[in-house]
């Protein structure tokens, strides 16, 4: 567990060069943040740093407005010890969708219920206290009955910010993600694909799927396991993870995806 401190400062003082006096000061509370739980956070941060740099980064959360050919980075997000950077693609046609991630949480929130599907994005009045955009709740895995995962949202990329040493084998579980009440189109299974590379520049694509429909909230997830080609294998090496969810069709036709992927591991 990872604890961050909330409040005001905290100090000591003399009173005397030879006499120390101590004293106790309410400095706030403390909150204590699970390894998974911290990502969300440092999403979430991110964006509110960077957003004035790049206002398209607003349109995670608005879902709004012309993003035809717009892409945006949030970077250096760390989970379960691996740093990532993720690229969302933008769409306008049939319907705005712009990519990005969110970490899942499938225990309660802070408000005593699992956490939303797709959230409200946020307001003055967060709807509990540990409310955040980024944790979100979605399909379980039977097979590794995991608490936490990950999801990539509509057209979005997932990239190593570093090489994963001595690769030979990217394994995860994925499904397609469960369809939220607020989805305004229909959510459908897309194709995935995994890519390494040795510069971050050519890319060697290593396995490519389409997410299967889940039956309903919990199920066995299909587990995916894509071995680096020989001229590579063992090698320190890039890995990117991409989504093809955004939002394609026409008018009653058009539809997007979401990606659960469940128990990552680099061999």
């Amino acid at each position: 567990m990872i604890a961050f401190q909330v409040g005001g400062d905290a100090y000591s003082f003399w009173d005397l060069p030879t006499k120390t006096t101590s004293e106790n000061v309410t400095i706030g509370d403390w909150l204590s943040v699970s390894i998974w739980g911290q990502p969300a956070i440092d999403i979430a941060n991110y964006i509110d740093t960077n957003i004035s740099v790049d206002p398209n980064l607003q349109s995670i959360y608005d879902q709004s407005g012309n993003l035809t050919g717009v892409t945006v980075v949030v970077e250096n997000i760390t989970i379960d010890d691996i740093v990532w950077d993720i690229v969302g693609v933008g769409t306008k046609t049939p319907t705005t969708s712009l990519g990005f991630i969110q970490i899942i949480d499938r225990a309660e929130n802070g408000g005593g219920f699992v956490h939303a599907i797709l959230p409200p994005a946020p307001t003055g009045v967060d709807p509990y206290v540990d409310y955040n955009y980024f944790l979100v709740n979605d399909v379980k895995n039977t097979v590794t009955d995991n608490q936490y995962g990950i999801r990539l949202n509509y057209g979005a990329v997932m990239q190593t910010d570093q090489p994963v040493n001595n690769l030979t084998e990217v394994s995860f579980y994925a499904s397609r993600g469960l369809t939220s009440i607020s989805d305004d189109i229909p959510v459908v299974s897309r194709d995935f694909s995994v890519e390494v590379s040795t510069n971050n520049s050519t890319w060697t694509t290593i396995g490519t799927d389409s997410s299967v429909t889940p039956p309903g909230n919990a199920y066995a997830f299909t587990q995916y396991t894509y071995s680096v080609p020989g001229n590579l294998s063992g090698q320190n090496l890039y890995v990117r993870i991409s989504y093809s969810g955004e939002s394609v069709g026409k008018k009653k036709d058009a539809t997007y995806s979401r990606l659960v992927i469940d128990g990552l591991e680099f061999n």
